[in-house]
């Protein structure tokens, strides 16, 4: 679901939900530790039909 959707479902604005998510995004990425990584996985699929599509990015060595 797009932020604008969700923020038309919770009737807010679509750039305070970008806020919030900026704030966990950041706080999610200070608490994990790169200094093992060596092998990164991408992975790119499209949601649903149409061309909206969702990337995925993983450490092929740890499985994380």
């Amino acid at each position: 679901m797009s932020i604008t959707a969700v923020a038309e479902l919770k009737a807010v604005h679509a750039k305070r939900l970008w806020r919030i998510l900026k704030h966990y995004v950041e706080r999610a990425c200070r608490r994990v530790d790169l200094g093992t990584f060596h092998k990164l996985g991408i992975d790119e699929s499209a949601i649903g039909k149409g061309h909206v599509y969702m990337t995925s990015f993983g450490d092929q060595d740890a499985s994380r």
